[in-house]
This record gives structure tokens, sequence and C-alpha cells, in this order.
């Protein structure tokens, strides 16, 4: 089951049946003459065909940039910028070819030759080339060490100017970097998930002591912020989430549930550090009747510090529609990125939560350990693998109470296990597909009796669909790409459109997990 047996030699087969000219390069013959024309096993297969088309047709304006675009993708600094110079020698003075030979310096380290092309191609007609020159100029800047400068040239990149699709996430790169405390004026993520549980009843926010059998689901995960633009010392930030979870089985139905949740802030940055402080309102349905089951306010303060360290306290009153689980309730969270080796980075954190509840047997003390990491595969494929550990402890459970609600006598205390592992596809416009699989297991004190047998194992596979946005009304409009348009690569890694694992969606994750763990059914 090896890829070459399942997909090269039937991809060669089938071509071959339709008339193509194929080849194997299993013992490439490296050469002039060789099997696919090349020099060196490192070297980009188009590269051969590409010098003998410019060679054919010297005079032609677009192939000289297709041959520097295939030595970039191959990080041939030098062999681009010989190539540019040759195409500059036999067409004459060309003010893309420059901004392409600036970009190439920029991309071997070295400023000083980068400006010297940017004064070669003067002031272009207002424009992409114009805004290109900009960034260009900015990058410099920035490679330079000045900042200042860097700074106010990106500062004139507005709505009236226009740029190329490939320069658009260099200018954010660039902002991001300039300004690390910026924030996209509207930005945010969608997710979709279809998927089968093993256990319905896992999870259920009702918190239900019993074993499920198992179901078709359906998620919905939506998260967005909405912030004015401009440079605001204190920033007013709007926060929105919508979490659906949907059950197919009929008997489960009734456990189907969405939650929906606003938070109305203000964000203060400074040089080392940055400081959110809000007010979270949240509502909680479930597919019953009454269908409202809970609801909180809740104070939050996050802080974000520039080496990457996010912090969180929380607190506030949670309302359920049993009047015996209402409490207060209050958190604490720290998490940072790691960073194992050349290619695998990811993010850790811890949570500790206390609440104390309107009767003593749901008062809660708890703690959460999570971990995420994601290795890149190559060819904008990923793989994520996460895992949370959570402990509860019911310290006033027990006795004559904890029978009656838990079951047993016995203080009632929770160990819950999660891990996950996932496959992600390349992005294409924002758009990302995966395939996750989880297993989930919880060990309780509470366990002896049917109805009150609070441990559960449950395995979970999804097909997910996510779409990352960010919008900036304020900055340039993408030009529509022309059929002899030809992207240029930065090579800074921010057209790929990776993620990054926020922390903060980290911290939050026990409580997603947990979110029915004083509710009682």
């Amino acid at each position: 089951y090896s890829e070459k047996a399942l997909v090269e030699s039937a991809t060669i087969e089938i071509l071959a049946s339709l008339g193509w000219t194929t080849a194997s390069a299993d013992e490439e013959a490296f050469g002039p003459g060789g099997t696919l024309g090349r020099d060196l096993p490192r070297e980009v297969v188009l590269v051969d065909r590409l010098r003998a088309a410019v060679a054919r047709h010297p005079s032609d304006p677009v192939l000289p940039f297709w041959l520097a675009r295939a030595y970039l993708l191959d990080n041939n600094l030098f062999w681009a910028e010989k190539s540019l110079r040759e195409a500059l020698g036999r067409r004459g003075e060309s003010s893309e070819t420059r901004l392409w030979l600036a970009c190439v310096h920029l991309r071997q380290g070295d400023p000083e030759l980068a400006l010297e092309e940017l004064t070669a191609v003067g002031e272009p007609p207002p424009g992409p080339l114009l805004t290109r020159k900009t960034l260009l100029d900015a990058y410099r800047s920035h490679l330079a060490g000045d900042e200042v400068a860097a700074r106010t040239a990106l500062a004139t990149l507005d709505r009236h100017l226009r740029l190329f699709a490939e320069d658009r996430p260099v200018r954010a790169w660039l902002r991001h970097r300039l300004e690390p405390w910026w924030l996209e004026p509207a930005s945010g993520e969608v997710e979709l998930g279809l998927g089968h549980t093993s256990n319905a009843l896992a999870g259920a926010p009702t918190d239900v002591g019993a074993a499920g059998t198992a179901s078709a689901l359906g998620e919905l995960t939506l998260r967005s912020r909405l912030t004015p633009p401009g440079d605001w010392r204190v920033q007013p930030v709007l926060d929105l989430e919508v979490i659906g979870h949907g059950l197919q089985q009929h008997a489960y139905r009734e456990l189907s549930s969405l939650q929906g949740a606003a938070r109305l802030g203000a964000s203060v940055a400074s040089g080392s550090h940055r400081l959110l402080v809000g007010v979270r309102a949240e509502r909680l349905w479930l597919d019953q009747s009454p269908s409202r089951y809970a609801e909180a306010v809740r104070g939050e303060l996050e802080i974000e510090w520039s080496s990457g360290w996010v912090g969180r306290l929380g607190g506030g009153h949670r309302d359920y529609r049993d009047g015996r689980r209402t409490r207060q309730e209050w958190d604490a969270a720290l998490g940072r990125p790691v960073r194992l080796g050349s290619r695998l980075t990811g993010v850790v954190g811890g949570t500790a939560r206390f609440a104390d509840a309107s009767a003593p047997v749901y008062d809660l003390r708890g703690l959460s350990f999570a971990a995420a990491a994601r290795l890149p595969l190559g060819h904008g494929f990923s793989t994520r693998i996460a895992a949370t550990v959570s402990w509860d402890d019911y310290p006033h459970s027990g006795g004559r109470d904890g029978m009656f609600v838990f079951g047993t006598a016995e203080r009632r205390r929770d160990l819950l296990g999660k891990v996950s592992v996932g496959l992600w596809l390349p992005p294409w416009r924002g758009l990302r597909t995966g395939l996750d699989w989880q297993l989930a297991r919880r060990d309780s004190t509470a366990d002896d009796r049917p109805g009150f047998d609070f441990d559960y194992r449950e395995s979970r596979v999804r097909l997910l669909l996510r779409w990352t946005f960010a919008a900036d009304p304020w900055a340039p409009k993408t030009v529509p790409t022309a059929d002899d348009h030809v992207p240029l690569p930065w090579g800074l890694g921010a057209e790929e459109g990776g993620e990054d694992e926020r922390i903060i969606d980290l911290l939050r994750q026990d409580e997603e997990l947990r979110r029915g763990s004083t509710c009682g059914m």
C-alpha cells in the first residue's frame, strides 16, 4: 500500500493511455539529457523547460518571471537574480523586474542592494506596482532595523490603493511584526463538523450518570472579533461566539445544545503586553421545553506578554434552570507557546476553577492541563495532536446529600483525559478540511449505582471544515488577477496560510469539555 503503488504507477498508466508523454524518476539520470533535465535532485523540474522556453522566445515579457518564480520556489536565489538581470539586459528597463530583484535581495538579507533596485524603479504610477514598492520599502526598513521608517511606509497603504493578491498577506505579515498588538477590524473563524460518537451522553451538559449508545453528530463553532480601526491606546473590542452540538439519535436529541456568548471590552496595549478587560454574557439552550438551561454574566481579564505568555482571570454568576445548581464561579488560566525542534510548534496551558453553588453539594474545585502541537507535513498538509487532563473535586459532596445527587455517600472526584489526532489538508481561500479522531475517558468515584455511574468512555470521529477570515475595509483592495500576471514568491511564509494555535482557545478548551460538570441531572 505504498504511495507509488496506489498513486504514482496508476497515474502514469492513465496518462500514458491518454497519449501523454510520461517518465518515472525512480532511477533518474541527471544532466541535460537526463530523465527530467535536472542537474541536481533538489532542482525544480520545470526549470530546464522554462530556460529552454526563454531561449526560444527572448522577447516574451512573461516567461522570465515564471523562470525566476521557479528558482525562488526552490530557494535558488543566485539563479533567480541571474535570470532577472538577463531579462533586464534583453528587454531594457522594467519597474516590475526591478521590484522582483529587490525582493530577491531582501530574501538574501541584503537591504542595501534592495535599496539600489528600489531607487532605480523611481515612482511607478498609482496601482499595484506602487503598492508593492511601498511594501518592499517597509520590509527593507524592517530588515535594516529602522522600525519608524517601516511603520511610516506601511501607514501610507490605505483603501484607495490597489495591490496584487499575493501581496495582501505580506502586508498583514509586516503589520503584525511592526505592530505586534495590532487587531484586525474584523476577524474570526467558522468550523463545521460532522461525525460519529460511540457514546452520545459523554460530556452532556446535564452530566448524565449513564452511558449512551452510538449516534451521528453535528457541530458548529463560530468565533468573531470586531474592533474599530485606528491607532487607539484604548481600543473597544466586541467578541461573539456560537457553539452548537447536535445529536442524530432520537433518544438523545433533547441533549442537543446551542450556546451563545458576547463579550464587550476594551484592549489596552503597551510595548511589552496587552490587557483586555471585558464583560461576557452567555446563554445555553437545550432541545427541551423550556429550552433555556443556563445563563451567566462574567467579568474577564486577559493579558498577553510579548514573550508569548497568556493569562486570564474570570468570575461571575451562573444561573441554572435548577436553582440548587446556581453558583458563583471563578477561574484562572496561564499558557505559553512551545517549540520542539525546527518544525514542531505548540502550546501548553493550565486552568484552575472554583464554584460555590446554592446547594453546597454542587461546589467545585478543579484543575486542568492541556497541550496541543502542530507538525507541518509539507505541501500545506499538517497534523495536529492535542491532549487534556482535567481533575474535579466536589468538596461538600458525600453523605446523605451526595447519595441523593450522585448516588454515593463517598465524596465525588472525577478524572477526565482526552487525546485527539487530526490531519489537515492544504488551505484554499481561507478554507481548511480536516479529519479528527478523539478518545476520552472519565473515571469517577461516583460509579456504584445504576443511573449514577459518572464514568464514561467515548471515541469520536469528525470531518471538519474550517474557514478563517480577517477583513480590513480600510486596507488596499486586491486587483483581479490578469492572465499574464506571475505571482511573486516573497518567501516569508505569509502566503502559505498556515494556522497558529491560539493559546486563549486552548485555555478555554476544558470549559467546553466540562461545561456541565456541576449541572447535575
